[in-house]
């Protein structure tokens, strides 16, 4: 039986990625998810000097170590930490270089993610939301770029290979104040890498 951690609270970090309003129809890919898997997803950025947080990600390691213990390939995975591979974590190291499968090139790391770990989140149910005084707000209140804290709860996936990891399951979401709005979008430079210009007769530099 799967160890369930509930009622995990993360310190205050920052909302960067996703949607607490549409659920997510490609993965990161790009490949289209099938409609009866899609799931809302969101992602939070909690500084690493953050109060609590070593606690928290020692309780996901526990929780995935005992789970895992009778699993060598697994464990050993498990035993790198946020460095495997091979393991979802769903808490990645903001800081960590990655690399573009399309180009091969290493991205450029934001800087709303430096310093912080991310907490990635996926519900198949709408989460709740209120602001710093406790009072219920509409979640689509709440944007990417806004400063926020979550209450979830954690469990393993079952799987037993390269496949296996955690699900991190949020129940609420609390706006502790507003920020800076950020787009997750493709800029315009990455829409047009390695795409010679064909200038029209006429135009100026």
């Amino acid at each position: 039986m799967a160890t369930k951690l509930d009622d995990q609270f993360t310190p205050g970090g920052r909302l960067i990625m996703g949607s607490l309003t549409e659920k997510q129809t490609k993965d990161f890919d790009g490949k289209l998810i099938p409609e009866e898997k899609q799931r809302y997803f969101f992602g939070v950025a909690v500084p690493k000097d953050a109060p609590g947080i070593k606690e928290i990600i020692n309780a996901l390691w526990q929780m995935a170590a005992t789970d895992y213990a009778q699993v060598p390939l697994v464990m050993a995975q498990i035993n790198l930490g946020l460095d495997a591979k091979d393991f979802a974590w769903k808490v990645s190291d903001g800081d960590a270089q990655t690399y573009d499968k399309k180009t091969g090139q290493l991205r450029t790391i934001p800087d709303y993610m430096k310093g912080c770990y991310v907490f990635k989140f996926a519900t198949n149910f709408e989460v709740s939301a209120c602001d710093v005084n406790g009072n219920d707000i509409n979640r689509a209140d709440i944007k990417n770029g806004d400063y926020v804290d979550v209450m979830f709860n954690a469990t393993t996936n079952g799987k037993m290979d390269d496949t296996a990891g955690i699900y991190l399951n949020p129940n609420a979401i609390r706006r502790l104040g507003y920020g800076d709005p950020i787009s997750t979008g493709m800029s315009a430079s990455q829409a047009f890498a390695n795409r010679a210009a064909s200038v029209p007769a006429g135009a100026t530099a």
